[in-house]
Order: structure tokens, then C-alpha cells, then sequence
């Protein structure tokens, strides 16, 4: 579930919620495992025009339940894109 609130003509933020996949490789052996776990995060964004440029900050827990990777695994980041609209 995504949910945008627009400030201004130009600037909006929101959040979002949702279910996330994942995969992993062990580089040294080979093996893999797949995970489920979920995504939450916020957004800001400035609207240019056609263009948006926008900053979505996000923390990922997984689950594995097998392989390598066994157990809960969090990931927390930033990403900086531009969408066009």
C-alpha cells in the first residue's frame, strides 16, 4: 500500500507498506535461498513538470528459512530516482 500527501503544487511525501521477496547466492559455495518478509518506508518528491525527483527511504526485514542465509535478515536504505509523470 502506497500513500502520497501532496504539501504544495511541487512537493509531496507519503509512505508505503507492503510484502518484499528476495533471493540470495552465496558467492564461496553456490547455494541459495529464498526469502518473504515485508518493506516499509517514506517518500519525499518534487514535482518538475513531466519530471519528478524523489528520495525514498526504506527498511526490508526477510525471512530465510533455509540455505546459507538461515534466519532474519534487515536491510535499510535510500534511494534517489527520478519518475517520470
Amino acid at each position: 500500500a502506497r500513500y502520497q500527501i501532496p504539501i504544495t503544487r511541487y512537493f509531496a511525501i507519503g509512505a508505503h507498506v507492503g510484502p518484499a521477496g528476495g533471493a540470495l547466492v552465496d558467492r564461496t559455495s553456490g547455494g541459495h535461498s529464498w526469502s518473504q518478509g515485508f518493506r516499509i518506508g517514506g517518500v519525499a518528491s518534487v514535482r518538475m513538470g513531466p519530471v519528478a525527483v524523489f528520495a525514498d527511504v526504506y527498511e526490508t526485514e526477510m525471512v530465510f528459512l533455509s540455505g546459507p542465509a538461515n534466519g532474519t535478515s534487515k536491510l535499510t536504505g535510500l534511494t534517489v530516482g527520478v519518475a517520470l509523470r
